[in-house]
Parts: C-alpha cells; structure tokens; sequence
C-alpha cells in the first residue's frame, strides 16, 4: 500500500506504529482492516483518478467486500 513495506503491512502493531510516526491520527483500538483503511486513505486513494477495481479491501470496512 502507497509504498509501505510488506514487514510493516503483515503486523498489526507495526502498521499502527507507522501510521503514529507518519502524524496519521488513528484511534489505538482500531481492528487490522480499519489501519489498512486508514493507510489505503492516506497514501493511495488521491492518487487514483479513473475508475478503478480496489481488490482484497478489508472486510470490516466494506459489507459488500469478499472474504479472501
């Protein structure tokens, strides 16, 4: 996502680091697919200007999102 590393996207606790030392303001109890948001809003989304498919989006933050 947006130039993060893998390392830091696999933990949940290095995700929520990251997104703290970027000056990202997240709530600390958020759940692992609500910091994946949160990171996809920050770094990716004003980036996409067409019409695009954004695959595997979490769960928790889209209803209409399948399982993987």
């Amino acid at each position: 996502i947006g130039g993060i590393s893998r390392d830091i996207l696999e933990k949940e606790d290095r995700l929520l680091a990251y997104l703290l030392e970027q000056g990202i303001k997240v709530e600390t109890n958020l759940t692992y697919g609500k910091l994946l948001a949160e990171a996809f809003d920050h770094f990716v989304e004003h980036q996409l200007i067409n019409p695009t498919f954004v695959t595997q989006y979490p769960i928790e933050i889209s209803p209409l999102a399948r399982r993987n």
